[in-house]
């Protein structure tokens, strides 16, 4: 009987759903011989689905930090929750994975990932929470929506639109690196850009000169949320 059976026997389904979500969020090489991966998706009863020999044991220890990849793992566990395959828990389990800590409050970057980050209202943030994708920009109003690859730029922003009793959010856009470095391959400074169809960009309030804040126009939403791997709520 493994550990996950044993606390389950225990009544302890708490820390057996806490080795399971570690298991699905990891690839581990085993140890013998170097045959195979521990693929963390899929429970199938008292065991990991094992896969044939498909690298090193240093090219599995790679897999395993890639944060895309925890991302991914988590996705498709919470997708087979969600269609009753696998596991069942006593309560909804949350399937987020854990955001990068950023240092400095600026743009927090794995080699796979980068974050870029947005202050919105509750309900912007609830629907930009609950689709996963940004929303366009309400009728009438600027035709970009704009984010920052600065997390104190944006924590100190106060939209004068915005009343001050107004309540907003902090989210975090976790975004696939190198597809984000092609969108922003494009981007043109905000000053005399107008006509211009990229994402625009500006450095206001930001001092670090590696830093930008970034506007993206109607045009370039889609291409933006096909960036997205995870968006999560900062907490201040």
């Amino acid at each position: 009987m493994d550990r996950i059976d044993k606390l389950k026997a225990a009544g302890d389904y708490v820390g057996a759903q806490m080795i399971r979500t570690e298991n699905a969020l990891g690839i581990a090489s085993l140890a013998v011989g170097g045959e195979g991966l521990v693929v963390g998706a899929v429970d199938l009863g008292s065991s990991l689905g094992r896969t044939a020999a498909i690298g090193t044991r240093l090219a599995a220890e790679e897999a395993a930090a890639s944060r895309t990849m925890q991302i991914a793992g988590a996705k498709f566990e919470e997708f087979n929750y969600r269609y009753g395959v696998g596991p069942r828990y006593m309560m909804e389990p949350d399937f987020r994975v854990a955001p990068p800590s950023s240092t400095g409050g600026i743009a927090s970057s794995t080699g796979d990932t980068v974050s870029v980050f947005r202050k919105m209202s509750d309900a912007e943030a609830e629907a930009t929470l609950t689709t996963q994708r940004l929303q366009p920009p309400a009728p009438g109003s600027n035709s970009s929506k704009y984010l920052s690859e600065s997390l104190n730029k944006v924590i100190a922003f106060q939209n004068n639109g915005v009343s001050s009793a107004t309540s907003e959010s902090v989210l975090e856009f976790v975004l696939n690196k190198p597809r984000y470095q092609d969108l922003m391959s494009t981007a043109v400074n905000q000053a005399g850009s107008k006509g211009v169809d990229a994402v625009k960009i500006n450095f206001e309030g930001i001092s670090d000169p590696s830093l930008r804040n970034i506007g993206v126009p109607i045009s370039k939403l889609d291409a933006f949320n096909d960036l997205i791997l995870q968006i999560n709520k900062v907490d201040r």
